[in-house]
């Protein structure tokens, strides 16, 4: 208690005597503003808004609406965009023929983890490997971070296609 008492008495010393240097203190203790986010946040899109972003994010991009589903064709290679009912989840989706072995498959499970791969055998009895990504809109995000959600779709679907052609 004499200690909290001598360091009260001491800081009303140092503010009597350095007036100016304690307002300065004083006034940079003042909680800040809250911060003013400029760019607009997406809490869910349309199909429209989907591939406009998809066009803005590569120009190369060809994105035809189907929907609730935009197909895409980047690098070559065809994948989805599909959006929930509620359009405020994003999905990416592409398929591989390939007859890799299952082992293979729940490695690349356990390596990229935020991905999922998956086989299966179409009704004509071709074996194909799935790979997902999804992407929550809640609460809203920036057009950078939805940028950034699908160049990890195309660097996942690159390593996906080496992995598959090893």
């Amino acid at each position: 208690m004499k200690k909290l008492l001598v360091l009260a008495v001491f800081s009303l010393l140092l503010c009597a005597a350095f007036p100016a240097q304690a307002d300065d203190i004083l006034a940079s203790k003042k909680p800040s503003p809250p911060r003013q986010v400029s760019a607009p946040l997406y809490s869910s899109l349309t199909v429209p808004q989907l591939c406009d972003l998809l066009k803005q994010w590569d120009s190369s991009c060809r994105a035809e609406p189907v929907d609730d589903v935009v197909k895409i064709r980047l690098d070559g290679i065809n994948a989805l965009f599909l959006l929930n009912d509620e359009r405020d989840s994003l999905q990416y989706f592409v398929r591989f023929e390939s007859d890799v072995p299952l082992d293979h498959v729940n490695l690349w499970n356990t390596e990229y983890r935020y991905a999922r791969h998956y086989v299966q055998t179409l009704d004509d009895g071709t074996r194909v490997i799935n790979m997902e990504l999804d992407h929550t809109l809640c609460g809203g995000v920036s057009k950078k971070n939805i940028f950034e959600f699908f160049e990890l779709a195309r660097l996942l679907t690159a390593t996906l296609k080496q992995n598959l052609e090893k």
